[in-house]
């Protein structure tokens, strides 16, 4: 690299192509029970909140806005992968409940060898705590509360299997 090259620049591109990568792969991954990356973060984090799944905190954890979740919602509610439900405590509020099919289709699509296999513990430890580093710097520069994100910044916060 010469040295009128802006390593930060060529760190970002670096970045944002292993991630279009690697979501490739997982989706090549998903494509055999017919669900897509988002799908699946959806209801990932809907089986993880239980109840206290809704359009805004669903959206918050994946740094979505809310009019995204909804119409993720909506198609995923089209393939019975989720039921929107309205929650009788507050009444204009919904609540996401996954459907035994998104639980099944979720459950085998889990079942996969990763990418980052190729690390070591300690190399994706080290990984882990630098990701976190420039996630929580891109959500600040968003305006974005750094308080309900998911995975943790810490491994160790990781609520058990």
């Amino acid at each position: 690299m010469t040295e009128s090259r802006d390593i930060r620049l060529e760190l970002y591109k670096l970045l944002i192509r292993t991630f279009h990568i690697m979501r490739r792969v997982r989706q090549h991954e998903l494509n055999k029970y017919g669900i897509t990356t988002r799908s699946s973060a959806v209801i990932d984090t809907a089986l993880r909140l239980g109840e206290e799944a809704t359009l805004s905190k669903v959206g918050q954890q994946l740094v979505l806005e809310e009019h995204s979740v909804s119409e993720q919602l909506s198609r995923m509610e089209k393939t019975g992968l989720i039921r929107k439900v309205r929650d009788p405590q507050i009444k204009n509020q919904i609540r996401i409940e996954v459907t035994e099919k998104g639980r099944e289709l979720y459950e085998k699509s889990q079942d996969r060898k990763t990418v980052v296999s190729v690390l070591t513990e300690e190399e994706q430890r080290n990984l882990w705590s630098t990701i976190a580093k420039i996630r929580e710097q891109a959500v600040k520069a968003l305006g974005k509360d750094n308080n309900n994100l998911y995975p943790p910044s810490d491994p160790s916060e990781l609520p058990p299997d």
